[in-house]
């Protein structure tokens, strides 16, 4: 592994040095600029060191406000003088390239500004990869660096990122059991440990609902009933639908048509008829009227050009966008397996 970094690092003109490295697409939100006003003190203690920031400027940054952002960044390392310790790599890089570059760091840094971020595509490459990490704490990076596999540092404090930094680069056991227990961490992050645990949970479900349709036909006694809670009404539901499907958003019980509609919303929307026919709770009729506006948005809503689905759609019916999120495409996925497991003889007559 050693002679691997060693082999990259030359490759990449950083032979010798202590390498931090940031990457992904450059935005305003990344929090870069406090990783640079980190680095006079960083390089007192560690002259040889040098700070990758490796992507390109988010494309809608970049139509909005051009390389404001970059330029700003390597503004600040000039005046602060750091510049010669700065490696700005302008370009989005492929997946092997990425690897190289990881390979190469010491230490990997998300100094990112937003704490309500859920997810990150480059935190997670970092850690899959075994490298010592430090990040701000947004949501995501409190639960993968958890059980000591990073260090989080409080939000926009340079101070503490050359704390932290400067602990590491003088602490090599400190900084390779980080690396072990990322790379532990890791090796269940991979593509073929995440499909078995979907298979796992497949199991698990099929299991379940096969015992709760055996259960539902069980007398129980009083005390065995679960606590009654208030009686289910769709009257708001049928309030957002029309003939299109169910509107977005509401003003308290009024609907927004300015807001129009989306795949998201439908796919629950479809996903909960399924649950309350299986409940047998309500009016089947009903039940299968919306469900089957649900569905008839859901199907509209993917384009066979893209193999994808679209998500937002205006009050006038025009989609949006060509392509929606892979959240949207996840749960429209989620609700027609739901709806299909549920009813497999009856899905084609709705």
């Amino acid at each position: 592994m050693w002679h691997r970094r060693d082999a990259t690092r030359n490759q990449l003109g950083v032979e010798g040095k202590s390498v931090l490295l940031t990457f992904g697409l450059l935005s305003p939100d990344k929090g870069i600029e406090h990783v640079i006003d980190a680095l006079p003190a960083i390089l007192e203690r560690f002259p040889e060191t040098v700070y990758i920031v490796l992507g390109a400027t988010h494309p809608h940054v970049k139509e909005r406000h051009g390389e404001t952002y970059r330029l700003m960044l390597e503004s600040r390392a000039k005046k602060l003088g750091v510049d010669s310790h700065m490696i700005f790599h302008n370009r989005f890089v492929s997946q092997t390239e990425l690897t190289e570059f990881l390979s190469a760091a010491d230490i990997y840094v998300t100094p990112y500004l937003k704490p309500e971020q859920i997810t990150s595509g480059t935190l997670a490459y970092a850690v899959g990869s075994g490298k010592a990490v430090i990040s701000t704490p947004y949501w995501y990076a409190r639960e993968l660096l958890a059980d000591g596999r990073g260090i989080l540092v409080p939000w926009r404090d340079p101070a503490a990122i050359a704390r932290e930094v400067i602990g590491l680069l003088g602490d090599d056991a400190k900084r390779l059991e980080l690396c072990r227990r990322a790379e532990a961490h890791g090796r269940h992050m991979s593509w073929p440990a995440v499909a078995n645990g979907y298979l796992e949970s497949f199991e698990r479900a099929r299991v379940d609902h096969a015992t709760r349709l055996r259960a539902a036909f069980q007398a129980k006694t009083l005390a065995a009933r679960q606590t009654e809670v208030p009686e289910l009404s769709l009257e708001h539901l049928g309030a957002m639908t029309d003939d299109t499907g169910v509107l977005q958003h509401a003003l308290f019980t009024v609907p927004c048509y300015e807001e129009g509609y989306c795949l998201d919303d439908n796919a629950r929307a479809l996903l909960l008829m399924t649950l309350i026919e299986d409940a047998g709770t309500e009016d089947p009729k009903t039940v299968r009227g919306l469900a089957s506006r649900y569905l008839a948005f859901v199907n509209y809503a993917f384009n066979p050009a893209r193999g994808r689905f679209r998500n937002f759609m205006t009050y006038s019916r025009r989609w949006a966008e060509d392509v929606g999120s892979e959240d949207s495409h996840g749960r429209a996925l989620w609700a027609l397996a739901a709806f299909l497991a549920a009813r497999p003889t009856r899905a084609s007559r709705i």
